[in-house]
Order: C-alpha cells, then sequence, then structure tokens
C-alpha cells in the first residue's frame, strides 16, 4: 500500500514538472511572437513595419499653426509632453544645451506638443515652460498643442513624455518614453 501511495506521488510530481515546462515554454513562444516585429532599445522600441504618421495641424505658441504634412522632406521628432512632467523639462535644458545644435547640423526637426489639456493636471502654460526651459524661436524646433484627438491617437496610454521618430518620407520608424534618455539614438536613427 505504501509503494502505491508513493509512486502516485512520484507520478504526480512529475506531471506536475512537466506541466510547469508546457506552461513556461508556451510563455516564451507568446512572447517571442509578441516581440519578434520589434526590437528595443532602452524605452525606445525601433518598429520593423513603418507606418505612415497621420497628418495634423498643431497650433504654435507663437501663434501661428504647422502641420505634420508639412515637415516631410525632413527627419523628425514628435514629442509628446507635459509641462508638470520633470522628465520633459530634464529633456528641454538637454536639448538647448547638448542636443540642438546636433539635431539643427542633422537636419532633424522637433515637434515639441503639449499632451491635450496637460491631462487635466495643474502646471504651468506651455508658455512659461519653454521660458524657463529653453526651445522657444528656435529655427526646426516647432512647440504647440494639437487637439485632443492627436493625444488619443499618438498617446492613448497617457505617458507623461512620449516620443515618434519619423522618417523624411513620413514614416514612422521608432517610438519610446523618455526623450532625453534616448537622444543619442534618435540622432543614430535619424541623422
Amino acid at each position: 500500500m505504501e509503494q502505491l501511495r508513493r509512486r502516485r506521488l512520484k507520478t504526480r510530481k512529475k506531471i506536475m514538472k512537466i506541466t510547469l515546462l508546457i506552461v513556461s515554454i508556451a510563455l516564451l513562444v507568446v512572447a517571442g511572437i509578441h516581440y519578434a516585429g520589434s526590437a528595443t532599445n532602452g524605452n525606445q522600441t525601433v518598429s520593423k513595419s513603418k507606418q505612415a504618421l497621420s497628418d495634423f495641424t498643431v497650433s504654435l505658441i507663437n501663434g501661428g499653426t504647422i502641420s505634420t504634412k508639412s515637415l516631410e522632406g525632413h527627419p523628425f521628432v514628435v514629442w509628446l509632453m507635459t509641462t508638470w512632467c520633470s522628465s520633459c523639462a530634464e529633456t528641454s535644458e538637454l536639448l538647448i544645451s547638448q542636443y540642438y545644435s546636433t539635431f539643427r547640423s542633422d537636419g532633424i526637426l522637433l515637434l515639441q506638443i503639449e499632451n491635450y489639456n496637460d491631462f487635466n493636471q495643474p502646471g504651468e502654460s506651455l508658455s512659461a515652460f519653454v521660458s524657463q526651459y529653453g526651445g522657444a524661436n528656435q529655427p526646426g524646433w516647432d512647440i504647440g498643442t494639437a487637439a485632443q484627438s492627436v493625444t488619443q491617437e499618438y498617446n492613448p496610454a497617457s505617458a507623461l513624455d512620449l516620443y515618434y521618430m519619423v522618417n523624411s518620407q513620413g514614416y514612422i520608424v521608432g517610438s519610446g518614453q523618455g526623450l532625453g534618455a534616448n537622444l543619442n539614438s534618435v540622432i543614430d536613427t535619424l541623422g
């Protein structure tokens, strides 16, 4: 009787190990399929399949407007940010102090867009943000706001600091969170 109980226990343990192994393999396969279409680099995702950036208009802080279609012909970055985001402030400072000149010499344009209504959080105005952290009146660096639909389409997860890299033909070639942490990769990709 004792031997039969031990055999059953041993068989159950084997079945549990085999089940665990099968589940683990299945999870690895699902993860592999999920990530097969993209390669990641830190918080940056470089897409293997290119998607065209839709044409939308941004109301600039200087009173004008710009459409994304008008930026085609140059590589550009669409940066969705919030004025109460510390990494956004740091990124603006990094851009103005270290990276803007490289963007400029490589022909990379920057379209900085405040997430719609700053996600309904209290923060300074976009004009005050730009005055404090930089970027105003720089050639090739347009700053403004867009319709709520733009934030919904390109930032559905409500990330505070999200960017898209767009090639000169208007196709998104990568995206990520935390532009400041990925500026070198952006330059390598678009420059």
